[in-house]
């Protein structure tokens, strides 16, 4: 900021990005001090990923307790709400000087990637008053922008999670057999006792469930259903 101050957000984990405080600290070091912080008795839950502005001033993701995202605009102590996304959270805005805001959508409440919206980063005009016009689409699959003051916009691209297989390694690092077949974002296997099953996580269909393997045949079944990402 203008005064020497650094605003950045303490999130309260990874996995629920839409919740957090905003906190400032000055550049030349110090103890932390709250800048903003949510208030649950007017339905806020979180605020994070703060940017600069023109004119000194700071704007923020901010979501409430119905799901709701939106990007929001610091005024002094006025808060303006420029967009909002019902169900989302917005993540990494940064603010160009030709006027608009390039931030990402796709992320959902829970902090996993929407299904109704895909990664993808969007454009929103926003003039010297603060109001803001129509988001706009400027780069499907993208992600985390960064934008440099003549204007380039840099990004990386979401790519779909790759196919993964289960295999058998003897102790010098050969792969001696496999087990079933690929599936989508396989991770943390754990071996059964008997070492006749294999439970791991799997991004099939759409949601990081747990998945059981019988080590033999290779069929697979489902042991979680739920909607929230279970791992490990």
């Amino acid at each position: 900021m203008p005064d020497g101050r650094i605003v950045f957000s303490i999130m309260q984990n990874f996995i629920y990005p839409g919740h957090g405080t905003l906190y400032s600290v000055s550049d030349q070091g110090g103890k932390p001090k709250v800048f903003l912080a949510p208030d649950t008795t007017l339905g806020e839950r979180g605020f994070t990923f703060p940017f600069l502005l023109t004119g000194g001033m700071v704007g923020f993701c901010a979501t409430d307790t119905r799901g709701t995202g939106s990007l929001t605009a610091l005024i002094g102590k006025e808060r303006i709400e420029l967009v909002r996304h019902p169900g989302e959270i917005q993540a990494f805005p940064v603010y160009a000087s030709s006027g608009y805001i390039i931030y990402q959508r796709g992320l959902d409440t829970g902090g996993t990637f929407s299904s109704s919206v895909p990664p993808s980063l969007w454009a929103l005009a926003i003039d010297e008053n603060y109001n803001a016009g129509e988001s706009v689409l400027i780069a499907d699959g993208g992600q985390i922008p960064s934008i440099s003051d003549d204007g380039t916009l840099l990004y990386t691209r979401m790519q779909p999670p790759p196919l993964t297989r289960l295999v058998w390694v003897n102790r010098i690092g050969n792969v001696t057999g496999v087990i079933g077949q690929p599936r989508r974002a396989m991770g943390g296997p754990v071996l059964s006792p008997d070492g006749r099953q294999v439970a791991v996580s799997a991004n099939e269909p759409g949601n990081l469930d747990i998945w059981v393997f019988d080590a033999e045949r290779g069929t697979a079944t489902p042991l979680t259903f739920n909607p929230g990402r279970d791992i490990w």
